[in-house]
């Protein structure tokens, strides 16, 4: 098994995908994840490190290339929404995603699939009392039932939207071989939940849509007293298609290095057998902060 490095750490300090690439390289990290700020213009640098058989490209984070006219977020579409253009736009650009992945030979894209609405209330609630050191009080409990119930009462025709959009783009993932990865995201109003990606998954009946399980977001919902990761991961793991890795600061601080945070990555190291290990540290840290982490995290799971 070998680490990837995900380039939305590095893409903004670069114009050109090669000069991006060589970055990273310089890390010891022959492999690389396309964030969803990788522009068209870098991508004939990335595919120039491919042909030289510098870099070995693992999966693209959705929306990739970034769609013109957007700022270049996961989030611009989503195959969710309850606007029929905004679904349409999702398919458009992800089919675009997808074909991208085909063109670089990667074999994976991750891809924020929906939001459910829970009005005056919201995670963030449940991160500020849990930083205020009262996460074991009647007032935390409240409103974690309410950030459910909103939820619970909204999701079904979220899911809906969501089936119907991923049998349109079923086919095109077939035909191309690239895996779905719907990623878990540390929101509880974001779909798919842990459960809920199984569900998903069941009716799509394709090896082509799996989870991607991302360790600092999980991390913030175990934080928060809404699931346990020892408890989800032998469930998920044999549909987990990667994962990606950053740290945590409890309660909500998450894409911090590995190791210098409250994850404990011992746990996973049972479940990473045929997937993808993408490290994905926040834009901020430098590369002389980043390879402590790359070098703990290869010796925790004995990874190259």
């Amino acid at each position: 098994m070998k680490l990837s490095l995900s380039t939305h750490w590095n893409a903004h300090r670069h114009t050109n995908g090669y000069s991006m690439v060589q970055e990273i390289l310089e890390l010891g990290v022959q492999n690389i994840e396309l964030g969803y700020n990788t522009h068209q213009h870098m991508i004939e640098g990335v595919e120039k490190a491919i042909k030289n058989n510098e870099v070995q490209v693992t999966s693209l984070h959705n929306f990739c290339p970034v769609p013109m006219a957007t700022m270049g977020h996961p989030e611009s579409f989503l195959m969710g929404s309850p606007i029929r253009q905004e679904r349409q736009s999702a398919i458009f650009h992800i089919t675009k995603t997808i074909e991208m992945a085909a063109q670089l030979n990667s074999k994976a894209i991750v891809v924020h699939a929906a939001r459910v609405t829970t009005p005056f209330i919201s995670t963030n609630d449940l991160i500020r009392l849990a930083s205020l050191d009262k996460k074991n009080t009647k007032k935390y409990e409240k409103t974690k039932f309410k950030l459910i119930e909103k939820r619970e009462k909204r999701a079904a025709k979220v899911m809906k939207r969501l089936l119907s959009t991923l049998e349109e783009l079923l086919p095109l993932l077939e035909k191309h071989n690239i895996t779905m990865g719907l990623e878990i995201l540390p929101t509880w109003d974001a779909m798919p939940t842990e459960t809920e990606i199984l569900s998903i998954i069941a009716h799509c009946k394709s090896d082509k849509i799996k989870c991607w399980y991302d360790i600092g977001h999980v991390q913030i919902r175990e934080n928060l007293g809404l699931v346990n990761q020892k408890g989800v991961l032998p469930k998920l793991s044999p549909i987990i298609a990667g994962y990606h890795i950053h740290d945590v600061a409890y309660p909500g601080e998450d894409h911090l290095i590995p190791g210098t945070g409250e994850v404990d990555f011992q746990i996973f190291k049972p479940f990473l057998e045929n997937k993808i290990l993408v490290l994905e540290p926040g834009p901020r840290f430098s590369a002389e902060q980043l390879k402590p982490g790359i070098d703990f995290i290869r010796k925790q799971w004995n990874i190259q």
